[in-house]
């Protein structure tokens, strides 16, 4: 999701997370968010949530792979053309970052993968193929992956990164502390916090149909014997409503989200810096 001028661009491609049981982690979101599932092999599943309107979907939103311990695998950005992907791996050659391939396989096309200062492996990834069936039209199930939240030591340092490196655009910060990086219009796309030595994942954000869908959500996930984490509520960055569930094993939590700010107007906006105490009820004066 880089193109020529170095814009990534968030689309339905997967974030990688390990965990010590894909196949358990999967089950409990298809149980749970009527998520579709598909095994990758060697322990890898995948979690779907497009085929909205009987609409093909791509590979996948989340791929579990397997590990001891939950944290980021990678994270995925699309490449328009292979033209785009030749600029890029010369402009990242060029500023002295560590550029290595990616091979094509089942996830996505060819690419290349650099490393941000805390170690987040990124690909840029020339696109796959989408899935040749129709998945079922979802009741549940959310309608895309919308943002990743990592944890790590330095964030300011990556939010640095990704900004003059990979043309992400910085949309709002807390602080020091924590920062709301956007790839277009919408809010955010990545969230970047400390507070972590190793870089793990504090949570994946899964668009929902809208603030009427949380009332169907949480009845199902009340039938289903669980309970949120968190919410419902609404933030402050973003202005999004959201609730938060956890698979219990991993620890992998998923943000579900409506109703989030769109910036259209790049040239008159201006990021805010909210307080860190009160969890971000008001911005800095």
């Amino acid at each position: 999701m880089c193109s020529a001028d170095r814009r990534a661009a968030c689309g339905a491609w997967p974030v990688g997370v390990r965990v010590p049981s894909p196949q358990e982690t999967a089950a409990y979101f298809r149980e749970l968010l009527e998520f579709e599932t598909v095994e990758g092999g060697r322990e890898t599943w995948h979690l779907l949530c497009a085929g909205e309107y009987g609409a093909t979907a791509p590979s996948a939103a989340i791929t579990l792979r397997p590990g001891d311990a939950l944290e980021v695998s990678e994270l995925t950005f699309e490449v328009g053309s292979p033209h785009e992907l030749e600029d890029l791996h010369a402009y990242l050659a060029q500023a002295g970052q560590v550029v290595e391939p990616v091979g094509a396989d089942n996830e996505a096309g060819p690419g290349i993968a650099v490393r941000d200062p805390c170690g987040v492996v990124v690909q840029c990834r020339l696109p796959g193929a989408d899935l040749q069936t129709r998945l079922r039209p979802p009741a549940l199930r959310p309608r895309r992956l919308g943002h990743v939240n990592l944890k790590m030591s330095e964030p300011g340092a990556s939010a640095r990164f990704f900004i003059d490196t990979l043309g992400l655009r910085l949309s709002d910060q807390v602080g020091d502390l924590l920062f709301f990086l956007r790839v277009s219009s919408e809010h955010h796309n990545l969230g970047l916090r400390g507070g972590a030595e190793r870089v793990n994942v504090h949570h994946i954000g899964m668009e929902i149909h809208g603030w009427e869908s949380f009332r169907s959500i949480c009845d199902h996930i009340a039938a289903c014997g669980r309970v949120v984490e968190y919410g419902p509520g609404r933030h402050g960055p973003g202005n999004n409503l959201f609730v938060y569930v956890v698979e219990p094993r991993s620890g992998l939590r998923l943000e579900l989200y409506a109703d989030m700010v769109h910036i259209h107007d790049e040239l008159a906006y201006q990021p805010t810096r909210w307080e860190t105490p009160s969890r971000y009820g008001r911005p800095a004066s």
